[in-house]
């Protein structure tokens, strides 16, 4: 659950500056700003996925592995050794 919090949290940093970024210099550069801001937050997540919409808005999705030693050890409960997060930023309006 700590985990997914923290990715929670890394994906709307990410998000925020992606936004940024993405305002002047397109989709490449908010997935630099992005990147960034994940390494800087969190070096252990990774950006997934990230689309900017028409609109300026910039979703990104970053996961993360949960530092748990119990958790890779029982096979059914595997699945939750990884947290996602997701967020959605949207451009100040004009």
């Amino acid at each position: 659950m700590f985990a997914r919090l923290q990715a929670q949290d890394v994906a709307e940093t990410a998000a925020a500056e992606a936004v940024r970024a993405n305002r002047t210099g397109g989709i490449d550069s908010a997935r630099a700003a992005a990147e960034i801001a994940i390494g800087d937050k969190d070096p252990k997540a990774e950006l997934v996925e990230i689309e900017a919409t028409a609109e300026g808005s910039v979703r990104v999705v970053v996961e993360k592995d949960a530092s748990t030693l119990l958790i890779h050890r029982i096979d059914f409960l595997s699945g939750f050794a990884r947290a996602r997060g997701r967020a959605t930023a949207d451009p100040p309006p004009v």
